[in-house]
């Protein structure tokens, strides 16, 4: 979430800190046959932004880091997603 509160910040707007209050402001929701690059993925506590519509960026527990991975393998380890939301156009 501290990413993408950055990101945002990056771009003169600003969200919430934390990944459910984000979820929460971030009205445009999408439908999972129309991701795009800079949308961002969310599950109950945890959070990242789409690279393409199926390669994401996040920090994660897993590896200690950031990584780049497929969408895929994260639903596999992390369960479905909650949303994904539309804050870049």
């Amino acid at each position: 979430s501290g990413i993408i509160q950055l990101l945002a910040r990056s771009q003169g707007l600003s969200i919430p800190r934390d990944s459910g209050d984000q979820e929460a402001f971030i009205e445009l929701q999408i439908l999972a046959n129309d991701y795009q690059a800079l949308d961002i993925v969310y599950w109950p506590g945890h959070t990242g932004i789409l690279l393409d519509s199926g390669t994401l960026l996040h920090a994660t527990a897993h590896t200690l880091s950031c990584i780049v991975e497929p969408l895929e393998a994260v639903i596999e380890r992390a369960g479905d997603v909650s949303s994904v939301r539309r804050l870049f156009s």
